[in-house]
C-alpha cells in the first residue's frame, strides 16, 4: 500500500507520531498490527504495553508530559479499564492536548450483554468513565454507533481488518482438506443465553464427518507477550489454512467479528451467519466473496457445507474472491490510514463532551 501523507500540524516533525497503548494478551489484529501498519507510514511513536498485574508506571509518567500527535488507545474501554477507573486518571488523560482516540473492538452496544443487568451496568460504567478521557472514538461493530453519538465526540466506524504481512500465501484450494473448520470459544460468560446458538451448531456440526470443530486453545501458562500472541496467531492461521472451508458461527455480537476477515485472508472459503448493521451487511457479496446462512436453520448450514465441497470449483471461485477483497480493501493499513486521514479532517476541539448518565433503547 501505498504510504500515507497525513497533513494535521505535528510537533515531532513531517510526519505525525501516534502513541499506542495496548492491553496484554490480545489478538494481533487489536494490538501488534496497528503498532506496525504506523510503522509502515513512518508515524509510530511510543508503545505502551499495559496489564492489571503491573504497575504501568511507565504510561503513568509519560503522560505528564507526553511528546506525540495522538496517542491511540487499543480496547481500552473494556480490557484495561483500570487506566480510566478513577477520576485522577481520568484527569491526567484530560490534561493532554494531544487527541486521545479510543479503538473499541468489543461490542458494547450488544443485546446479549443488555439481558443481564449486571453485565449491561459493568459495560456502561466502562464506557463512560473511558470517554471522560478520549476525544474520539474509533469503533468495529456498526451497532454500537447511538450508543457512542451520545458522548457528542468525534466517531468513526471501521471493521475489523487484519494484517496481511503475517498470512503466508494460501495454500492451492483443491489440495486442502475437504472440510469445514471451526475453533473458538463458547463459554457462557455472566448468562447461559451467552453463544447459546454456537454451542448448538457445535454440538450439531461435531457429529458430521465433513467438519472439524474445535474448542479454543487451551494454555496451561498463558504468555501474554507480544511474540507469544503472534505466535498464536499465526498456529490459527496455519491450520485454518488447510481446509476449503472456514465456518463463521454466531458469535457474542451479532456484527461481523474478525474470524471472516481471517478467513478469506487464509484462502478459504468462509460461511458467515446472518449479521445486523446495514452497511456491514454491504462489505462482502453473497455468493461471490462468502456464503451467509441462516443460524436457525441447521439443516441448511449442513446443505451449504456439502454444496461447497461438492463443487470445488465454486469454492475455488469464492476462495479466491473474497481473498482478493480483503487484501484490496480490509487490511489494517487501509484502516489506520483512513483514521489518520479522519484526524487531519476533524476537529477534537469543539464543545464540551457529553456524560450521559442513562442509555435507552
Amino acid at each position: 500500500m501505498k504510504k500515507a501523507s497525513p497533513s494535521f500540524v505535528t510537533h515531532t516533525g513531517s510526519n505525525p507520531k501516534i502513541d499506542i497503548v495496548l492491553p496484554k494478551g490480545h489478538s494481533w489484529f487489536v494490538r501488534g498490527g496497528y503498532v506496525q501498519a504506523l510503522r509502515h507510514f513512518n508515524c509510530l511513536g511510543h508503545v505502551f504495553t499495559v496489564s492489571e498485574k503491573q504497575s504501568n508506571e511507565d504510561l503513568l509518567s509519560y503522560l505528564k508530559n507526553p511528546k506525540c500527535d495522538a496517542i491511540f488507545l487499543m480496547n481500552t474501554d473494556w480490557h484495561a479499564q483500570y487506566l480510566h477507573k478513577t477520576e485522577d486518571l481520568r484527569q491526567l488523560w484530560r490534561n493532554i492536548k494531544a487527541p486521545k482516540i479510543l479503538f473499541s473492538f468489543e461490542c458494547m452496544n450488544n443485546p446479549a450483554i443488555r439481558l443481564n443487568k449486571w453485565w449491561w451496568s459493568d459495560t456502561i460504567s466502562a464506557v463512560q468513565r473511558t470517554m471522560a478521557c478520549v476525544d474520539g472514538v474509533v469503533y468495529a461493530h456498526e451497532i454500537d454507533t447511538e450508543l457512542f453519538k451520545v458522548f457528542g465526540l468525534p466517531i468513526l466506524w471501521q471493521p475489523f481488518a487484519i494484517d496481511e504481512e503475517i498470512f503466508p500465501e494460501p495454500k492451492e484450494y483443491t489440495s486442502r482438506k475437504a472440510a469445514a473448520y471451526f475453533r473458538g470459544k463458547a463459554t457462557p460468560f455472566y448468562q447461559q443465553s451467552t453463544y447459546r446458538s454456537r454451542r448448538k451448531l457445535m454440538e450439531l456440526l461435531t457429529a458430521n464427518p465433513r467438519t472439524r470443530i474445535l474448542d479454543s486453545y487451551e494454555y496451561d501458562d498463558y504468555d501474554e507477550s507480544d511474540k507469544a500472541t503472534l505466535t498464536r496467531n499465526k498456529q490459527f492461521i496455519q491450520e485454518m489454512s488447510e481446509y476449503q472451508i472456514s465456518l463463521a458461527l454466531p458469535s457474542l455480537s451479532p456484527t461481523m467479528v474478525v474470524r471472516p476477515f481471517e478467513g478469506m485472508a487464509s484462502g478459504c472459503v468462509v460461511l458467515q451467519n446472518k449479521i445486523a448493521g446495514e452497511q456491514t451487511r454491504k462489505l462482502f457479496e453473497d455468493g461471490k466473496h462468502l456464503i451467509m446462512y441462516d443460524e436457525n436453520n441447521p439443516e441448511g448450514l449442513i446443505q451449504i457445507i456439502s454444496d461447497v465441497l461438492d463443487n470445488p470449483e465454486m469454492g475455488k471461485a469464492i476462495a479466491r474472491n473474497g481473498h482478493e477483497e480483503v487484501l484490496d480493501k480490509h487490511t489494517i493499513k487501509h484502516r489506520v490510514q483512513a483514521v489518520l486521514e479522519w484526524i487531519n479532517q476533524t476537529n477534537f476541539g469543539g464543545e464540551e463532551p457529553q456524560h450521559p448518565t442513562t442509555f435507552s433503547g
